[in-house]
């Protein structure tokens, strides 16, 4: 019988009625998912805006130079070429990181989301 009591103590786990979270940290939770994803957004943007200004730098010293139409498309076109590649591998570290953020972000809300999918949790 003491064998039997002893596995009923182990077994035994107490119920909360208490939410896990409170919703001021879903909140805040969600705020730094959505900074985190603004933040990762401008990086994009700023690359893209990169390339595009790198292209009218080139094109507009071409004009200058009284270059003809089709050797500066031409020239833009393979700058524009060039700087893609040279984005990977110049930006790899900062996207990285802003990787690691936006995933650490999305497993903090998805346990948040699986706490709340138990009704105990939210009603409490």
């Amino acid at each position: 019988m003491a064998e039997h009591a002893l596995i009923d103590n182990i077994l035994e786990i107490p119920l909360s009625t208490a939410p896990i979270l409170g919703t001021a940290d879903v909140i805040s939770l969600a705020e730094v998912a959505a900074r985190r994803a603004a933040k990762f957004g401008g990086m994009i943007d700023s690359l893209v805006n990169g390339l595009a200004a790198r292209a009218s730098e080139v094109e507009q010293s071409l004009i200058r130079a009284d270059f003809d139409r089709r050797d500066i498309d031409a020239a833009v076109a393979k700058s524009v070429a060039k700087a893609r590649a040279e984005v990977p591998a110049n930006s790899s570290k900062a996207r990285w990181a802003a990787l690691r953020e936006l995933d650490a972000a999305a497993a903090s809300l998805e346990t948040t989301a699986q706490l709340y999918a138990s009704p105990v949790a939210v009603l409490g």
